[in-house]
């Protein structure tokens, strides 16, 4: 879009919100990305330092907020024995890794995981750090024909998993990943590099949030040896979100936010 059309239709009585993904400053690809949000009615993001940037340039109707829950895609259920064993991990990444440094700190992030039976589901990017981590090679599956995992299997791998690493990419600043509310959906534990957002969503309460990746390994031991302990924190975690994020809390910051009704 361009900011003309936002503009028609405002003309024609619509009311213009967007909800940023990611940050605006990351898409070189297309020049009208930033100029339309000064055109917006209301803007949401799920990371806070996007709305102290935006507002910096004077957008002034930008808001801090998740989604709901995706507990239609992401849900606990009961496995098949033969998914189970064809699927099941202690510990699993499912994602794409990079060919810059951030590659490289996505690699050091998971290879803090390499003693536990990890599986790392990605694209090519991932074999130039072997190199680095050389334990992360037997760890790494291909896509199979370089396509991508079906939501569905995605679902069923985090329920044959105990934890799931979830790291911050280079549009994040203070947000965490989408992975962990993916995670706590099926029923996985996410271990997460700590962000701001973490203090944001959970407060002071005791989290798996890593401020030093190294400390990956004596966290996912000890859930390990009190599987109740990982059970009880997940739930925990997921209530957090379902009672800050539902949609009836949603739509009624939405439409107190868009001026509606």
């Amino acid at each position: 879009m361009v900011p003309e059309t936002i503009q028609h239709f405002k003309k024609n009585g619509s009311k213009i919100a967007f909800f940023l993904g990611d940050c605006p400053y990351y898409t070189p690809s297309n020049r009208h990305f930033l100029p339309i949000l000064f055109h917006a009615d209301a803007i949401y993001t799920y990371d806070s330092f996007w709305v102290e940037a935006m507002k910096k340039l004077g957008i002034k109707n930008i808001h801090y907020m998740y989604p709901n829950l995706p507990v239609h895609q992401h849900y606990q259920k009961q496995l098949a024995p033969e998914v189970y064993e064809e699927l099941k991990s202690e510990v699993l990444y499912v994602g794409m890794c990079y060919k810059t440094s951030w590659g490289l700190k996505k690699a050091k992030f998971l290879s803090c995981f390499a003693e536990f039976d990890l599986q790392i589901h990605g694209d090519d990017s991932w074999p130039r750090w072997f190199g680095h981590f050389p334990e992360l090679k037997q760890r790494y599956k291909p896509r199979a024909g370089g396509g991508h995992i079906t939501v569905d299997k995605l679902n069923d791998m985090y329920n044959a998993t105990k934890f799931a690493p979830v790291d911050a990419n280079p549009g994040l600043l203070n947000a965490i990943h989408w992975r962990f509310v993916e995670a706590l959906c099926s029923g996985a534990l996410p271990i997460m590099e700590w962000q701001q957002n973490v203090v944001e969503i959970f407060g002071d309460a005791d989290v798996p949030a890593l401020k030093n990746f190294e400390e990956a390994p004596e966290i996912v031991r000890y859930y390990l040896d009190h599987e109740d302990k990982r059970v009880e924190k997940v739930a925990w975690m997921r209530k957090i979100m379902e009672d800050k994020y539902s949609i009836p809390n949603n739509a009624d910051f939405i439409s107190h936010t868009l001026s509606l009704g």
